[in-house]
């Protein structure tokens, strides 16, 4: 062995660090480094260890989830409870138990993931990856702009979890990254990927991969397009095999592949043959795409090159594609633009009516609900928003508007159910965190109240006093000993806070000190002068 060869020595670190054997790669990792100073995979891991020593570590039963700490007391309970949850659902479904602890790790700048993860910075479009015993993941303060359920993301990691330890990752990647979509969409039936224009088309193209093939349709991948398409058809086959042959199939063919048993001869020995399931396959997915908008045309490319920008244009063009679901699309779009909105209407329910399934955030219910909008029609604006969100789990915009109108009729039950919608895209929300915490107190669902507090003392920290305030006059009745130590947190903020005083006295009662008449009612954030503290 060569023990002066650092590139071996940097990839052993690496490799031990993916292992989660820590100890020993940081300690490989130092080593390297004392023998090239100037190695910048090394000095990138280097400042990584930085940032993770910064960390916080938020531990459950059976994970270990290192985060940034602000992020930590943000979400970090709501991070272990669904591990937690999807930990008892998959280990059951999977019948397989992990290694524990599982270590996940959260980041919240994109390079640090990229270094954790690739080894180098600068490597975009990844939102997790799992190592087999170790789960990395980007924070969802890293994804403002493309907002989406980081929920999904830890729910299919931690499948990936399940499926390499069960195989001793022995399993072709189509196989791992179907399984975990399947999970998703069987989860959530808004998670993972569904059928769409772009697949339907290329179904019923024909450009489907062959199922003995299907591992080249990750690795030959040519663009982002081609990828996610493996994703879904990866994952449409687990589902067809799972609905076809049942569960315990499935679990036989990891168990085989743990054996050593290539991939097609398991899914040929616990099938009814390769060819089988290969026909039967491609009718199921046949079917799907010819059942999605049926008589719907999907093509653009004309459109484009008409590239039609006033109404009579478009006008012109649906006289010769009456079904062009982007032209019909542009026209209700045109319509609003000229305040025709008794047009736009009409045009964006008959596009409803035509692909139900459509999530876009720029689809026609989010026009319609831009109709109602600009109306001031509360009631069916929030019945357009209801259903778009039954589809999406992504649309954070459509989210908080929504909650904002049940908040306005009063409807308390939807905007604690519209908050654990939103926190799970972007739980850094304060107005939807704030909502949330009202609504759940004025329905007595004092657990969901105070948590949403504690999340927005750590992103409002200006106004910790009166948040720890109410923390404690909710946890008054239940538990006294925290409504103490909040309301002394709240005074430690404000100490000539009024309420807080009287309420302090109500939770100290025995305390032979009276309520000083002489102090001024203060509001936190008064003026505060010297000598007033108690």
């Amino acid at each position: 062995a060569d023990v002066e060869f650092v590139d071996a020595r940097i990839q052993l670190a690496q490799d031990l660090l993916r292992l989660g054997q820590e100890a020993e790669g940081w300690l490989q990792a130092e080593q390297a480094h004392k023998a090239d100073g100037y190695n910048t995979t090394l000095f990138n891991l280097l400042q990584l260890k930085d940032s993770l020593d910064r960390f916080t570590t938020v531990t459950s039963e059976h994970f270990q989830v290192r985060m940034e700490t602000q992020e930590a007391a943000v979400y970090g309970p709501r991070v272990v409870e669904l591990l937690e949850q999807a930990w008892t659902e998959l280990t059951v479904r999977y019948e397989f138990t992990p290694e524990v602890p599982v270590y996940v790790e959260i980041y919240p700048r994109v390079d640090d993931f990229a270094v954790r993860t690739f080894g180098v910075p600068d490597v975009a479009g990844f939102l997790g990856v799992c190592f087999g015993k170790v789960v990395t993941a980007n924070s969802p303060a890293t994804r403002k702009e493309n907002p989406g359920s980081w929920e999904s993301v830890l729910w299919h990691e931690f499948c990936h979890v399940i499926t390499l330890q069960k195989t001793s990752n022995r399993m072709p990647r189509w196989l791992s990254e179907g399984i975990s979509v399947f999970e998703e969409r069987r989860t959530d039936v808004r998670w993972g990927q569904h059928m769409n224009p772009e697949f339907r088309d290329r179904v019923l193209a024909g450009k489907v991969t062959p199922v003995a093939e299907l591992s080249s349709a990750f690795l030959t991948a040519k663009s982002g397009e081609d990828l996610n398409f493996a994703y879904y058809e990866s994952s449409m086959l687990v589902e067809h095999l799972v609905t076809v042959h049942g569960l315990p199939a499935l679990n036989a063919i990891l168990k085989d592949l743990n054996d050593g048993i290539q991939i097609n001869d398991a899914l040929d020995r616990h099938t009814k043959g390769l060819d089988e399931l290969e026909e039967s396959f491609a009718a199921y997915l046949n079917e799907l795409a010819m059942a999605y908008a049926d008589g719907v045309e999907f093509a653009t490319e004309e459109l484009a090159e008409a590239a039609p920008t006033e109404l009579d244009a478009v006008k012109d063009f649906l006289e010769r594609h009456p079904q062009n679901f982007s032209a019909l699309l542009l026209h209700a779009s045109l319509l609003i633009t000229a305040d025709q909105l008794d047009e736009a209407e009409t045009e964006l329910k008959k596009l409803i009516a035509l692909v139900p399934q459509d999530e876009s955030t720029n689809g026609p219910r989010r026009l319609l609900a831009d109709v109602y909008k600009r109306r001031s029609q509360s009631e069916p604006e929030m019945q357009t928003l209801t259903e778009h969100l039954q589809y999406s789990a992504d649309d954070l915009e459509a989210a908080l508007r929504l909650q904002e109108l049940c908040e306005q009729q009063h409807q308390s039950d939807r905007v604690v159910e519209l908050g654990k919608t939103i926190f799970a895209i972007d739980p850094f929300q304060p107005a939807a965190l704030n909502r949330t915490a009202t609504a759940a107190e004025a329905i007595g669902q004092t657990a969901v109240a105070v948590s949403a507090l504690n999340s927005l003392l750590s992103i409002q920290k200006d106004d910790a006093a009166r948040l720890n305030f109410r923390i404690a006059a909710l946890l008054k009745p239940t538990d006294p000993e925290s409504a103490r130590r909040h309301v002394l947190l709240s005074l430690a903020q404000a100490p000539r806070y009024r309420d807080a005083h009287k309420l302090l006295l109500e939770l100290v009662p025995e305390t032979p000190v009276e309520a000083p008449s002489a102090i001024p009612a203060e509001e936190p954030g008064d003026a505060e002068t010297p000598g007033a503290r108690n």
